[in-house]
């Protein structure tokens, strides 16, 4: 894409990104509006979600915070989007925890320092929070429902912050039957992915052996937030690394469990297209065809035994419930 439509197509993604407010479909809390099981991705930053999401957005009965399955691959995460809009409880809390000086807080706000800031369990779901959560499901709704077509859409998001905050949310929609479908990759690559990528780790001034400490308490915690709602709310999980081996049968199983038509044509496939308006990294093909199984190698292949170590250590329950293999020589 050349430049001059780069800049349009950053423009008009901002405009989705914003139009919220000032759209009038978004100003009305329309009580007709019916939030209908409304699926919530879960996990942690680079672990698959940006790619689950795109292909769920394909289907023509989901909705995101910025369209429906005509702009699949622009924003999908309502705490960025509508951050200033929603609840504290379920905003994106942009803030400087101690000792670990970032503001944006990608892979920090489930460590161990960072959790008691960002965790949301039931407790938090007052009157308040509640009107205003479902009159903003309500709103966003209607704003990006096609004006032609059956409903009711279902409403699909990926904010990964709400992977601790899966209580509060069921309490809030507890009558409106939210699906929550956490999607894990594998700890090893995913936390030495995290400081070689991440920018709140990278630039983090301190040693590489207390940043990965940090990404592991990270990902360790976002799991075990989760899994404790295991039969206390509509909750499944799939590993990335199936999804990229066996599209075709996890894509059925997510679709079936949400309560989705499973429909093929919402793969990834050579013939798509990207659509006008989308991220700037929707472009990039090799991200979304031909599916990537081997996305791990590298980073199992760069881990040095100390950080394997680091995981084992505190992984090792989660490592055996999601079937995760020590690396090989790592003896936990």
């Amino acid at each position: 894409m050349n430049l001059p439509l780069r800049k349009l197509n950053s423009a008009y993604y901002h405009y989705r990104v914003n139009r919220w407010r000032w759209h009038p479909r978004f100003r009305d809390n329309d009580p007709s509006v019916r939030i209908d099981r409304p699926i919530f991705l879960l996990g942690t930053q680079g672990g698959g979600l940006t790619l689950t999401a795109r292909i769920l957005r394909r289907h023509p009965q989901v909705v995101s915070v910025t369209g429906d399955r005509r702009h699949w691959a622009g924003a999908d995460e309502m705490q960025n989007v509508l951050e200033g809009a929603l609840p504290e409880a379920l905003s994106w809390r942009t803030m400087e925890l101690p000792g670990l000086g970032s503001g944006r807080n990608s892979w920090l706000y489930a460590c161990d320092d960072g959790l008691p800031h960002y965790r949301g369990d039931e407790s938090g779901a007052s009157d308040e929070v509640r009107d205003e959560f479902r009159s903003i499901l309500r709103r966003v709704i209607r704003l990006n429902a096609p004006r032609s077509g059956e409903g009711p859409y279902r409403f699909l998001d990926k904010s990964q912050s709400y992977t601790v905050r899966i209580g509060l949310i069921q309490q809030i929609l507890a009558d409106c039957g939210p699906k929550f479908v956490l999607l894990t990759r594998n700890p090893y690559a995913m936390c030495w992915r995290a400081v070689r990528r991440v920018k709140d780790l990278v630039v983090m001034d301190k040693p590489l052996e207390e940043k990965f400490e940090i990404a592991v308490q990270h990902w360790a915690n976002s799991m075990d937030a989760a899994l404790a709602y295991e039969g206390r709310a509509d909750l499944a999980w799939w590993r990335f690394e199936d999804l990229l081996v066996s599209p075709e049968r996890v894509l059925a199983e997510i679709c079936r469990f949400v309560e989705l038509p499973y429909l093929p044509e919402i793969l990834p496939s050579a013939d798509d297209h990207i659509p006008f308006g989308s991220a700037s990294d929707a472009f990039d093909r090799s991200k979304w065809y031909p599916l990537r199984p081997g996305l791990n190698d590298r980073y199992l292949a760069e881990i040095p035994e100390w950080a394997a170590k680091v995981v084992s250590r505190r992984c090792a329950p989660l490592l055996e419930r999601f079937g995760y293999e020590s690396l090989p020589g790592e003896d936990g």
